[in-house]
């Protein structure tokens, strides 16, 4: 072999070699999870990787393949956790990272979409988003207390849930019984719910009024049922001139 076919394949080298160990540190744990009776999709992806770095090693066409099968296998895990939630999805296939360098999102009213223009930090801008375990939620304020939401860009209405009412019960004991339908990727399922007038929340310097507003009694996983007073669909985030995201100071801003 020539030093000069040395140099050229050294680079390939190394990255099989990271891309195998990549797959062994996610392999090994997913093993493990398995075990427990956890998700099979670590120990899967984590061979795949692996495989796909051995491969690449030794020169074989098929680690294209391995490593076709480890981003289909991503996809379908991801679909199957999250469904088609575009800020739970991110993380899943995307990654923190390019999220961080992608900057901001900006949608207004017109209909135009803007990537990676960063808005005017304002003085009153503190990071109020944050991800946690796949779910990107939304810190706002109601009544002076602070809340977190789910930020559900696949959602026109505002969902509030079980935690809603135990976090404000003078506030709910005021509002008329009712049911209430939510709909998701398992169907439409019909709640007891509670309707109130209105509810006014704080997010970032913008005061924003959901009206009417529903609380249903429910605690469901994906519209943040375990760690939030429910999400914040389309109606609340849209009552300003355009909505603006930025990734690199996590930050969400109802831009009047």
């Amino acid at each position: 072999m020539t030093e000069l076919q040395t140099s050229r394949r050294w680079p390939w080298r190394l990255y099989a070699l990271l891309l195998g160990l990549f797959g062994l540190v996610i392999a090994t744990p997913g093993a493990y999870l398995v075990l427990l009776g956890g998700s099979p999709y670590y120990l899967l992806a984590g061979l795949s990787a692996a495989g796909s770095g051995v491969l690449l090693w030794r020169g074989s066409a098929l680690a294209r393949s391995a490593y076709a099968l480890m981003l289909a296998l991503t996809l379908v895990w991801a679909l199957w956790e999250v469904g088609f939630d575009l800020w739970a999805l991110l993380p899943r296939i995307v990654g923190l990272p390019l999220l961080r360098g992608l900057g901001s999102i900006r949608w207004s009213k017109d209909g135009t979409v803007e990537l990676g223009r960063l808005t005017p930090q304002a003085p009153q801008d503190e990071p109020n988003l944050v991800f946690d375990r796949g779910l990107l939620l939304l810190k706002a304020e109601v009544l002076g207390k602070t809340v977190l939401m789910s930020l559900d860009t696949g959602a026109t209405s505002t969902d509030l849930n079980a935690n809603f009412a135990g976090q404000f019960p003078m506030l709910v004991a005021d509002g008329r019984k009712t049911t209430q339908d939510i709909t998701g990727a398992g169907g439409t399922r019909t709640f007891d719910a509670i309707e109130l007038p209105e509810v006014g929340f704080a997010i970032g310097a913008a005061r924003v009024l959901l009206r009417p507003a529903h609380v249903t009694l429910q605690r469901i996983t994906g519209i943040g049922g375990t760690c939030c007073v429910g999400n914040a669909g389309h109606d609340l985030l849209s009552q300003g001139s355009s909505l603006s995201i930025d990734f690199s100071r996590m930050t969400l801003r109802v831009n009047r």
